[in-house]
């Protein structure tokens, strides 16, 4: 079974540096692209000042 991540960009520190953070998900790639679009995934991001949120299935 291939590891499936939900993937996001997060300012780093003073100089705004973007980090690339990697949440594993357990279930499908489908089931993650629904959970990106929900209510509770938004309010995540809003509180961790995410940007860019995809599903990946590679750490790079």
């Amino acid at each position: 079974m291939q590891p499936i991540y939900i993937a996001f960009e997060r300012l780093s520190g003073f100089l705004s540096k973007e980090k690339t953070v990697y949440l594993p998900f357990l279930g499908s790639v489908e089931e993650a692209e629904e959970h990106l679009r929900s209510d509770e995934f938004d309010s995540f991001l809003s509180t961790s000042k995410g940007l860019n949120p995809r599903v990946v299935t590679q750490r790079h």
